[in-house]
């Protein structure tokens, strides 16, 4: 990495306290996501197929493999990375684009949080 680009670097995430509380508490977020997701993975034991999605008409209507309990918690680590990508790659010319992704980065991994909450009801 060149010396700019770690100046940049710096600049973006350390200096501006917004995007680095944003990024802190969206990568904390998907920290639990990944906890709570692992965990009822493991006490699953090696059952089979586990029900992954339900709804009101239908009931479980997707069933699969312990480790596609995963998927929701790793989308959210991809999509951090990505976004915060952006959030470098734009901050200098348009800030509240850069602000905006940081804010709407934190909203996804709530919305991932819930949907890995309901996903651990579904195996109870």
């Amino acid at each position: 990495m060149s010396f700019f680009a770690k100046q940049k670097l710096a600049q973006v995430f350390i200096r501006d306290r917004a995007v680095m509380a944003s990024f802190i508490l969206a990568l904390a977020l998907n920290g639990v996501s990944w906890a709570l997701l692992a965990w009822r993975a493991r006490s699953l034991g090696g059952e089979t197929s586990v029900p992954l999605h339900y709804t009101i008409y239908f009931g479980v209507d997707w069933v699969g493999s312990w480790y596609k309990l995963l998927i929701p918690a790793f989308f959210g680590f991809v999509a951090l990375l990505v976004n915060y990508t952006i959030v470098f790659i734009v901050y200098e010319d348009r800030r509240f684009f850069a602000y905006a992704y940081a804010l709407g980065t934190v909203a996804l991994e709530v919305i991932i949080l819930a949907s890995s909450f309901f996903i651990i009801l579904l195996n109870f």
